[in-house]
């Protein structure tokens, strides 16, 4: 994936929220140090600009083809589930990288689940993994862009990749501690990534935990009057601007106020991912929980001025 470098020319920004990114594989990243960093996939406006751009530009119309040309063909490509009960589903690639973004499982059970595979024929060789294991991240990645396209996804609202890590505590007096990565700011709360055994084996069985958070990164952010001044603000943040050992500066939630999931990477990772909305931030500590929020909101009002001056 492309990435576009935007600090140098603040102006850069506005001319890619305006105009439309160059290609579909594009990133604009606002800080490389963390790297903070923004696609077109992470908010239905600019989701919405990219889809009248295949009315109007021809280049961008001819990359999107080309994309899913490439992606069609996947559909020749023969697979064969074989389920416990040794019954025998013949599906393609394609439809495989479909009912994983759209988490539907294949013989009956989760899709990290090992299952019986083969790309020869219906008679095998077998081979017992989980059919995720054989999906690759960037067309992955590929299939989002095209579905999102399409209208066959939902949009989503607005978020900024950000990732840092941050100290956890755990265990009986907190006595525990581990890291854990914050990897985005979305408009209703905050995704995390943490490795599953340490979730699972040693933060669940004691109920709580209490993330250690700086929120002081984004007072000039949060302070901005348009998108240069916002993104002029995440520029200047170190790595893990939000990382801490100030125990006052903390969320201590419960296990259950997270959504757990996981990637369909997950052989591969080991990684599970933890959502927790603003009204369970709040209920622990409000002030930075707001702060958070606001972030979001005045990074969203900023950009949609910008989109909503290119349409005036």
């Amino acid at each position: 994936m492309r990435s576009l470098n935007l600090l140098p020319n603040k102006n850069v920004a506005a001319k890619f929220l305006t105009q439309g990114w160059n290609g579909l594989n594009e990133t604009i990243v606002l800080n490389p140090n963390g790297p903070v960093s923004f696609q077109w996939t992470d908010f239905h406006e600019t989701c919405q600009l990219n889809q009248a751009r295949l009315k109007t530009d021809a280049v961008f119309k001819a990359e999107f083809d080309q994309k899913t040309s490439e992606l069609q063909k996947l559909r020749g490509m023969a697979v064969w589930l074989r389920t416990p009960s040794n019954q025998v589903i013949q599906t393609t690639l394609f439809e495989l990288y479909q009912d994983a973004i759209f988490e539907r499982h294949w013989c009956g059970q989760e899709s990290h689940a090992p299952c019986e595979v083969s790309f020869i024929a219906p008679s095998g060789p077998y081979k017992k993994f989980a059919v995720v294991d054989c999906l690759n991240s960037q067309t992955y990645q590929d299939f989002v862009q095209y579905f999102l396209l399409e209208g066959k996804l939902p949009q989503r609202d607005f978020r900024l990749r950000v990732p840092g890590r941050l100290l956890m505590e755990f265990g009986a007096g907190f006595s525990g501690a581990g890291l854990i990565d914050l990897q985005q700011i979305t408009s209703t709360g905050l995704l995390f990534k943490c490795p599953a055994a340490l979730f699972f084996n040693q933060v669940r069985p004691h109920g709580k935990l209490r993330l250690l958070i700086k929120t002081s990164s984004l007072d000039d952010a949060n302070k901005s009057s348009d998108w240069e001044s916002f993104q002029q603000a995440i520029g200047e943040w170190g790595t893990h601007p939000f990382y801490t050992h100030n125990k006052m500066q903390a969320f201590t939630l419960s296990c259950t106020d997270f959504q757990v999931a996981s990637r369909f990477d997950f052989g591969q990772t080991q990684d599970v991912y933890l959502f927790v909305d603003y009204k369970a931030l709040e209920s622990s500590h409000l002030l930075m929980a707001q702060h958070f929020a606001r972030f979001v909101k005045t990074g969203r009002a900023h950009m949609k001025q910008l989109l909503l001056a290119k349409s005036a």
